[in-house]
């Protein structure tokens, strides 16, 4: 059965981080002519381009990982020597985490469409990398917090 996270602090991380993907999926979409750059040589000049439909693809990949916070807790998703289910509550850190990536890729993309500077893909890596360092970090320090109770 497919279900929200029950961690509420999570479900409105990852809402918040899918609806400004898809808001900015919407505004690439209508507002961009052409297409967009996907991919930059190491001197920061574009060299791969897509069109619009990466947006939307984006959007999708990003409401399917909403959806993952129950593959992270199960037992048998872990047998291949991960060493066993996550936390509830590290489990939606990486739901959160995971919704945010193809949200961000999204944001960064559609920013660098109106705003081509190379800082801009380097903001967006910084923050996603960021991201997923602070995430888990919140979680831990929640569910630390939540044992000493």
């Amino acid at each position: 059965m497919i279900k929200f996270m029950p961690i509420r602090y999570w479900k409105n991380i990852s809402l918040a981080l899918f609806i400004t993907g898809l808001t900015f999926t919407l505004v690439g979409t209508f507002c961009i002519k052409g297409n967009l750059v996907v991919h930059w040589s190491d001197e920061g000049v574009p060299n791969n381009f897509a069109g619009k439909w990466v947006l939307w693809a984006l959007v999708l990949l990003s409401a399917i990982s909403m959806l993952t916070y129950n593959s992270f807790t199960k037992e048998k998703a872990y047998s291949a020597g991960f060493g066993g289910p996550v936390s509830p509550e590290m489990a939606g850190a990486l739901s959160a985490g995971l919704t945010g990536i193809f949200s961000f890729v999204a944001v960064t993309l559609v920013v660098y469409s109106f705003y081509s500077e190379i800082v801009v893909p380097i903001i967006g890596t910084v923050l996603i990398i960021a991201m997923l360092i602070v995430f888990p970090l919140i979680a831990y320090f929640r569910n630390r917090g939540n044992r000493d109770k």
